[in-house]
């Protein structure tokens, strides 16, 4: 075992020795890019690699259940863009698909850069590309038959996915002219607000998240002179909105889902006034307001946890690098690039 092998078990060790209520060492997997090998770390055991030689690997990302890893190889840039692997725990190459392919006379039509990848389902992965600046290419690709099953555009570059649906925004890329920016939320590629023929200036304050029955979405919007808020919900198929009473002195929102039902929260920031927190129900039927010092969003303690851990990952020089446990506090997070 080199040194810094070493050096990264005994940080963890210590990490995961001072918190054991965030996590159970026996539970956790480490998948990182060690000089290009992918290499893994499960429970207490030491770091293997499964897969070594070649071109530059980038991005390992476990599968939701733990039992694969998928990564991003560079490839010949007369063949494609890069190459998306997926591999067992053994190094067995389950997956291999070429990321915008290169036709003969032709060039990349799409993504000019991976940026990174997201399980959405035991069988689905999500490709993330730059275009330019404000917008992505995202590319859903079945990893049991290395097809394209969808393709879309998003000009904030914040997709969100559950395993049966993705939500995108579309119609304000980040250089177009503010009159002309219609800010629109898609989900699977159909139109779901703003609704009708109208379609007024809208900002959506957050990326919107989905339940954790994946089949609700919300989003927080706000007209453009934000005087206007309204909490958006999709179920399936069905759009409600419900008003919301902020304006643009609340400078701090966290939207997030708890069990069946949605919260939003409001702040503003440096000031002295107290928080709000208003909830409704998985399909955006009624609104009910709370007392904010009795919400906490589930996820931040993970988010703190996933950061320690990240933090003694790069410090040991794994830049690349993906954490995934069955039993601790970090499977309250959605499985995310």
């Amino acid at each position: 075992m080199n040194r810094k092998f070493r050096n990264i078990i005994q940080c963890l060790t210590l990490l995961l020795s001072v918190e054991p209520a965030f996590a159970d060492t026996n539970s956790l997997r480490i998948a990182a890019i060690d000089h290009n090998a992918l290499v893994v770390k499960i429970g207490d055991d030491s770091f293997l690699a499964i897969a070594n030689g070649g071109d530059v690997r980038a991005n390992p990302v476990w599968s939701i259940d733990g039992s694969r890893v998928a990564y991003l190889q560079n490839t010949d840039s007369r063949r494609a863009l890069g190459e998306l692997v997926v591999v067992d725990l053994k190094g067995n190459e389950l997956t291999r698909v070429q990321i915008e392919p290169v036709g003969e006379n032709n060039y990349y039509n799409g993504m000019r850069f991976i940026e990174n990848l997201q399980w959405i389902s035991s069988n689905k992965i999500a490709v993330h590309g730059s275009l330019n600046p404000s917008q992505s290419q995202y590319y859903v690709i079945d990893v049991a038959t290395g097809k394209v099953i969808s393709a879309f555009i998003d000009d904030t570059s914040s997709a969100t996915f559950s395993p049966i649906h993705f939500a995108y925004q579309s119609g304000s890329p980040q250089w177009g002219k503010e009159d002309t920016r219609k800010a629109t939320l898609f989900v699977d590629n159909q139109q779901i607000f703003p609704t009708g023929g109208h379609q007024p200036y809208v900002d959506y304050l957050s990326s919107p998240p989905w339940s954790p029955d994946g089949r609700s979405l919300a989003a927080v919007v706000q007209n453009h002179p934000h005087t206007v808020s309204s909490l958006i919900v999709w179920r399936d198929g069905v759009v409600n909105e419900l008003l919301l009473p902020l304006d643009q002195t609340y400078d701090k929102i966290d939207l997030f889902w708890k069990g069946n039902r949605v919260y939003v929260k409001a702040e503003k920031t440096g000031q002295l006034q107290p928080s709000f927190v208003w909830s409704s129900d998985a399909a955006g039927l009624s609104l009910t307001v709370l007392d904010p010092a009795t919400i906490i969003n589930p996820a931040i303690e993970a988010r703190v946890y996933k950061e320690k851990l990240s933090k003694e990952l790069r410090g040991a020089g794994f830049y690349y690098h993906d954490l995934w446990c069955s039993t601790c506090v970090l499977n309250v997070l959605p499985r995310k690039y």
